[in-house]
């Protein structure tokens, strides 16, 4: 199987789906026994994923998705915030019962403004659950070339704009375009996340006996 139909993320049984499926029956396990109605804020979040994790509909859990550019919501318990990860100024400290994150802190920039989201996501909510890729895994998890992430910044532009890379096995020839590539995704590793969520339970999701992606969570 190509990496490429591994990682597709529509197949319910592709690789990269079966994890985050793995990964959700952890969370479900954590908010099990939590009193409702639940308010969770998904920071970068699409419907689409809650309602594959049978979250559609249900008036008991109400789930605000906030973006930079808003969204369509489509059920009654979903609302659409536009909103920056790294300031959420107009939510109120623990305003929500959870503050979610799938894949999306390793978007944001570098260390300070990762920083700004995780210290975010602990105040706005009463308890947090956060996912990333992790830098040691080989296989960079956007771009799906092995090692993409240790490679010096040039060598990353020459594979972009070359190589036909990533889940839509895209070239990016412009060299604008292939530079934002580059510089919007900044992996962490165990110790740089721990450092961003301290006290946090950590855990570590394998495949193939290598740690691929980290989990953080804590408050539940």
């Amino acid at each position: 199987m190509a990496i490429a139909e591994m990682a597709r993320e529509a197949d319910p049984n592709s690789l990269s789906a079966r994890l985050r499926r793995r990964r959700f029956d952890l969370f479900l396990d954590l908010v099990k026994d939590l009193p409702r109605p639940l308010k969770i804020l998904d920071l970068g979040g699409r419907q689409r994923f809650w309602e594959v994790m049978g979250f559609s509909d249900s008036s008991d859990v109400h789930i605000t998705v906030a973006n930079l550019e808003p969204v369509d919501a489509r059920s009654e318990n979903f609302r659409s915030l536009q909103a920056d990860a790294t300031n959420l100024h107009m939510i109120g400290d623990q305003e929500f019962d959870i503050a979610f994150s799938n894949s999306v802190i390793e978007h944001v920039g570098g260390l300070e403004q990762q920083r700004k989201m995780a210290n975010e996501m602990q105040r706005i909510a009463k308890s947090y659950f956060l996912q990333t890729p992790n830098y040691w895994f080989p296989l960079e998890a956007h771009v799906l070339v092995p090692g993409f992430q240790w490679m010096p910044p040039a060598m990353q532009m020459q594979v972009v704009r070359n190589f036909k890379t990533g889940r839509d096995r895209r070239r990016y020839t412009d060299i604008d375009e292939a530079r934002e590539r580059v510089e919007s995704i900044k992996l962490l590793n165990r110790r740089q996340l721990l450092e961003l969520f301290p006290g946090a339970n950590l855990y570590e999701e394998k495949f193939m006996g290598l740690v691929k992606s980290l989990v953080v969570y804590q408050g539940f």
